[in-house]
């Protein structure tokens, strides 16, 4: 077992996908135990509605900054890991992302003083933890580039020990104060993992900086290449914020903040088991791109993302089964009574995990393979089949009807994804014949 686990650490594109996929574990676990226990703090020290209203600003936060990274972090990584020129690519990435910045700012100012009554001091919360949030997931994708998986780790180490230390504080405060202080401690969890990671890779950026300054017309080139492969990526990120992570945010709009604050909770712990879904997807992309090893004529980044899946919907089917069945006990536990007495949202949502496990390797295989116009038309198919179910449910079912309507959205993507993959399969086949010709 010990030479047969070697010899496949010797595949340059196996030894890739364990190295990435080991430490972004270690990312994971960290960032959402942080978020779990946030959002127990926050269940238990907030109101219903005071509840809704701090997660559905952290969907406008997420949504901020899916805007200003602009499908960006996607396109570097695959610049980077088909060896382009690094340094020059990231320069001009560079600049592309302070003009975004500057731009989803203002918009996110005009966009709060229209909509919603919010106070100074949430609108800079959101911004500044948004921006910060976009920012760092650039800078984690050139580490990732740049092999510096543990970076990547210790950042968000960093920044989610900010949000464990700051959450408690909480239990002290006066309720008045309460949704500015853990929004802020939303945000600085963002900066301190963006300003670490900045640290650290400080030695690395001397040819960026070079590239930066010596050729201008260049990187106005690059940008304008940048903004055109970027565009698929924008569209399927902001999608995927708004189904996946700014669900809060529709439910708000459809039911109200005091729905909104019962089904927040579930959809927070679902987002936190749902890191076991980055991890399966990790090393995708970049071993997809790297990959031109063949083992027996059979691709080994497809054989990678479909281990990968079936992997994942075992694992997940276990765990939502033992968790669904013992939700009466731990939901009222962690989460108080006024969220967990009745589990039915936490129970719907944790099935929907199994189903979105099969999918997220394949959806990340698409875009390795340079399907990501196909992935935005599936992605943007989910999400309309999810805002409408929404739309038809929350009101009437409240808690359960949002649940049931952020669970529709798996099934069309998994569906999506596997016609993704067999029309990948079918393009890799013309094109290159050894791919189905045993050797």
């Amino acid at each position: 077992m010990r030479q047969w686990v070697a010899s496949r650490l010797q595949n340059p594109v196996v030894a890739l996908l364990a190295k990435a996929a080991g430490w972004n574990a270690v990312s994971q676990l960290v960032t959402k135990v942080a978020m779990v226990v946030f959002t127990v703090v926050a269940s238990r020290v907030l109101g219903v509605s005071e509840l809704g209203f701090l997660f559905t600003l952290q969907g406008a936060m997420l949504l901020v900054a899916a805007a200003a990274d602009a499908g960006t972090s996607t396109y570097i990584q695959q610049q980077l890991a088909g060896r382009e020129s690094g340094s020059a690519a990231v320069a001009s990435l560079v600049t592309l992302r302070l003009w975004l910045a500057g731009g989803v700012a203002v918009g996110w100012v005009v966009v709060a003083q229209l909509l919603w009554d919010l106070s100074v001091a949430e609108v800079v919360l959101v911004a500044l933890g948004g921006l910060a949030f976009s920012a760092s997931l650039f800078v984690q994708a050139v580490l990732g580039y740049l092999h510096e998986f543990r970076v990547v780790s210790e950042a968000l180490f960093a920044g989610r020990l900010v949000l464990c230390v700051a959450a408690p504080l909480a239990f002290v405060l006066d309720g008045a104060v309460l949704v500015p202080f853990l929004l802020g401690g939303l945000a600085g969890a963002e900066v301190v993992t963006l300003l670490y990671s900045l640290w650290r890779v400080r030695t690395r950026l001397d040819g960026v900086r070079t590239a930066f300054a010596n050729r201008p017309g260049d990187r106005r080139a690059r940008m304008l290449l940048a903004i055109r492969a970027s565009a698929p990526h924008t569209l399927n990120s902001l999608i995927n914020v708004v189904v996946n992570r700014a669900d809060a945010l529709l439910v708000t709009v459809f039911a109200g903040l005091t729905v909104a604050g019962l089904y927040a909770p579930a959809s927070q712990l679902q987002n936190a088991l749902g890191g076991v879904l980055v991890l399966l997807a990790a090393g995708v992309i970049p071993a997809a791109r790297l990959g031109a090893t063949r083992e027996k004529g059979i691709d080994n980044s497809r054989r990678a993302a479909l281990l990968s899946s079936g992997m994942g919907l075992g694992l997940l089917l276990a765990a939502a089964l033992v968790l669904s069945v013992s939700a009466g006990w731990w939901a009222p536990l962690f989460f108080g009574e006024r969220i967990g007495a009745d589990p039915i949202a936490f129970q719907i949502l944790l099935f929907s995990l199994p189903i979105a496990a099969a999918g997220v390797p394949l959806q990340a295989l698409a875009v390795a393979r340079g399907q990501a116009y196909g992935l935005t038309a599936v992605q943007f198919l989910a999400l309309t089949v999810c805002v409408l179910a929404h739309w038809q449910l929350d009101a009437r079912f409240g808690a359960a009807g949002a649940a049931w309507a952020s669970l529709s959205r798996e099934p069309v993507l998994l569906l999506g994804s596997l016609l993704l993959l067999r029309r990948g399969d079918r393009r890799t086949a013309r094109v290159d014949p050894a791919v189905t010709t045993p050797a």
